[in-house]
């Protein structure tokens, strides 16, 4: 009867474990429904319901907290110092995310874009296309460099920053922003999404090309 018992049990764990293993991982859209906008890549959708703009100051690197401090306080002293002839170091960090800037989670989404964000943006769209910063093409007001795309599935980190090609559009009405973008990394990996709505900027430095 023990023997029946055991083998009974047994039997009951293996199925078990075999139903667990044939469960479906559970739809990102659905953990995480689509509100304000969303990417695609290897089929399925990831909402990014959040939009973030912070500054960013390239291509100088603190050296200490204090030293930081001063470009922060004291941002037009600490150019005419260290960049007395280049003077378009400012750019922002734009990113798309599906949680909001004071949020934490599990499972983060986030598309991220370094480029300068323009101070206004009238009718029509504005396109932006990838381009490496050190290419002596480069233009602040045409094309967007570093772009990053970082997400979970199937319970492993997948970070992509090696960028192939891409674009992005903007559009404004009033405080509602539109953003479409498409993203191809190395492997042929490609990202597309779109974010329609506000924007949280923490963006607080005004200087701009001359």
């Amino acid at each position: 009867m023990k023997a029946i018992f055991k083998k009974s049990a047994y039997l009951l764990i293996v199925i078990v474990l075999l139903f667990a293993a044939c469960e479906p991982e559970e739809d990102p859209a659905t953990v995480f429904p689509v509100k304000n906008g969303s990417f695609q890549t290897g089929g399925k959708v990831y909402a990014t319901n959040y939009a973030t703009l912070t500054d960013e100051v390239l291509p100088y690197i603190y050296d200490s907290i204090a030293q930081r401090d001063t470009i922060i306080n004291d941002i037009d002293t600490v150019i005419e110092e260290h960049f007395p002839i280049v003077r378009h170091d400012f750019c922002q960090n734009l990113e798309f995310s599906n949680v909001n800037y004071n949020e934490t989670a599990k499972e983060v989404y986030s598309v991220l874009f370094h480029f300068q964000f323009p101070d206004s943006i009238g009718l029509g769209l504005l396109t932006y296309s990838y381009l490496s910063r050190e290419n002596k093409k480069y233009d602040d007001q045409k094309n967007f460099y570093m772009p990053n795309c970082a997400y979970v599935s199937d319970g492993k980190l997948n970070n992509y920053s090696n960028c192939k090609s891409g674009s992005l559009t903007i559009s404004r009405n009033k405080d509602s922003y539109s953003f479409s973008y498409e993203l191809i990394f190395e492997n042929d990996t490609r990202v597309n999404g779109n974010y329609n709505g506000s924007i949280t900027d923490f963006s607080g430095v005004t200087y701009r090309n001359e």
